[in-house]
């Protein structure tokens, strides 16, 4: 594939993703917002997870990091606002392992991060938390890039993004 058709196909990949919400999903994205404010860290994140267009979790990005044995990220010096929500998720069903396949299945993701200066901006999930999110069969997720708000298929969305705390454990 040529370099322009590469261009061309990338570029309608962004466009079919790229969206304007709509109310509901204003409403959830704003929840998450609120999450996102809550955090103590620089970098303020925040999740909320629906199902059947109720909120089932919400949470913010923490200092606390939970333990390297429950099979969701190790080796970060935060814990990450969607695995927060997805440990929330995981650990009230996990007694029932369908009834937690099927809710993962049918839940969206709102993935926010609230700037220094009080505006939402850049909130795509890094490369570990995608992992996790495509792990889980999680549905969808609706995040924010460069003040446009994008959906994606969680199968669909690939990523490079890496934290500033996954680069220092790599160093």
């Amino acid at each position: 594939m040529s370099t322009i058709n590469t261009s061309v196909f990338l570029l309608q990949l962004i466009c079919q993703s790229h969206m304007i919400l709509s109310n509901k999903k204003d409403k959830m994205f704003s929840a998450s917002l609120s999450e996102a404010i809550k955090s103590d860290l620089l970098f303020k994140h925040g999740c909320v997870a629906t199902y059947g267009g109720k909120i089932i979790a919400r949470g913010c990005n923490t200092y606390k990091c939970y333990s390297s044995n429950d099979n969701f990220i190790c080796q970060q010096c935060s814990c990450h606002a969607e695995i927060n929500v997805l440990r929330q998720i995981y650990h009230n069903h996990s007694r029932k392992k369908h009834k937690l396949n099927r809710i993962m299945k049918k839940t969206t993701l709102y993935i926010s991060r609230y700037s220094n200066k009080g505006e939402s901006t850049n909130s795509a999930p890094c490369v570990k938390c995608l992992e996790v999110i495509q792990r889980l069969n999680v549905r969808k997720i609706i995040f924010n890039l460069d003040d446009e708000y994008f959906e994606y298929n969680s199968k669909d969305y690939h990523t490079t993004h890496r934290t500033f705390g996954d680069m220092y454990f790599r160093k």
